[in-house]
């Protein structure tokens, strides 16, 4: 039973699952708390702010902080949940998980505090710790983490990039150097001296106060205003192309992972698969939600990978869960929706758009004889309990 928990708490405080309620809410919430302290720490900096709310801004400080050391002892508590095999051991494996680079900022966000409220004076340095919460929010938000990875896996080509910067900037100093020197001795006094007005060139930010003097000088800020579109330019485009493919990657194990969870493609190899990844779009619907109307336009569908749905057929109901799928009447037949669809639990949809489905069943023959099966048994039905229910309303009307 405690394994049992922690495994479940784990899930909560430390992995943000694709149709995890818990933890996407659990992550909006740490979220929420990290904003608001923030917020209170720059307000609490505002002396007439501070004068009249210095009270609730102390509250809000000591409940956040509350949250933040009980959620900090239940990662290290779980912790021996993590898939990383060196987290799992109960203590080697603890120390390991303190010691990395989220727990601990954590760390350094929470222990200053404790010097307050023990008694130590309320210097100023320490309310700025409060700051390093806004780093947490790379632990709950699956955008920074993406950022994170991508400069993890990109660092040898940024350190490259960086090394050629410095040199550029190097050259460029004390080329205006010698140019400009004589001219203003004052301001390019010294080649480490020009390396500010060769910053604020490259960049394009120009304070204008370090200006070239000589027709020289001048031409060749140009040349370097030149340089630094293009020298900026190449590392952004390279992390944003990076960022690009990082997301690509982690849609894509997402959704290989729920594809593999649904039966009507376990006959599939890993190929085929992997093409049907870049088809099938990840959806959700909460209790209660209309996935489609009966009478709307066919333009998906639906293979259920968990939760249950009720298809409304008037006026008879039909329930379909994990495995099944829906929706296909309606672009096979070129007709439009014959019932409507309601999720009767939180459900996790792989959603087929109508302009993909030849592609899927010109390339896969057994899923396009399936689906043309369970289509032709499903008509079939359908068109019995209309004429039925269309009977028993004749004879009612009779």
């Amino acid at each position: 039973m405690r394994q049992s928990l922690r495994t479940r708490v784990f899930r909560i405080v430390n992995v943000a699952d694709f149709g995890n309620a818990s933890s996407r809410r659990f992550d909006i919430f740490i979220i929420f708390l990290i904003l608001l302290n923030v917020s209170a720490a720059l307000l609490k900096s505002i002396e007439p702010v501070n004068a009249v709310m210095g009270q609730q801004l102390d509250v809000v400080k000591a409940v956040s902080l509350t949250a933040f050391v009980l959620e900090y002892l239940l990662r290290l508590w779980t912790c021996p949940e993590h898939n990383l095999a060196f987290y799992r051991k109960p203590f080697s494996g603890r120390f390991r998980y303190l010691l990395s680079p989220l727990m601990l900022i954590d760390l350094i966000a929470i222990l200053p505090w404790h010097l307050l409220f023990s008694g130590a004076s309320d210097f100023t340095l320490l309310r700025l710790f409060r700051l390093l919460w806004l780093l947490r929010t790379t632990r709950n938000s699956r955008v920074l983490q993406i950022l994170l990875a991508v400069i993890r896996r990109e660092t040898m080509t940024l350190v490259a990039t960086l090394i050629v910067m410095v040199v550029v900037l190097v050259v460029i100093s004390s080329i205006i150097y010698s140019v400009e020197h004589e001219v203003q001795p004052d301001i390019f006094a010294s080649i480490p001296h020009a390396m500010w007005w060769s910053m604020a060139t490259l960049t394009t930010v120009g304070y204008g106060d370090a200006v070239p003097q000589t027709t020289g000088g001048k031409m060749f800020g140009v040349i370097v205003m030149f340089v630094g579109i293009g020298m900026f330019a190449v590392p952004t485009g390279m992390l944003v192309s990076a960022f690009l493919q990082e997301i690509k990657r982690k849609d894509f194990i997402a959704t290989w992972a729920l594809v593999a969870k649904v039966p009507f493609f376990s006959s599939l190899s890993a190929i085929e698969i992997a093409a049907i990844t870049d088809l099938l779009r990840l959806k959700t619907a909460m209790p209660g939600e209309v996935i489609f109307r009966k009478g709307t336009r066919g333009d998906s569908m639906y293979f259920i990978v968990v939760g249950a749905v009720e298809i409304d057929l008037e006026p008879k109901s039909i329930q379909c869960t994990g495995g099944d799928f829906f929706g296909e009447l309606a672009i096979l037949y070129k007709a439009s929706r014959s019932a409507t669809v309601t999720a009767k639990t939180f459900v996790e949809l792989l959603q087929l758009d109508a302009r993909d489905i030849e592609t899927l069943l010109e390339s896969n023959p057994k899923l396009r004889q399936r689906i043309t099966e369970e289509a032709e048994l499903r008509k079939s039905r359908t068109d019995h309990w209309v004429e039925l229910h269309a009977g028993e309303n004749g004879k009612l009307d009779g």
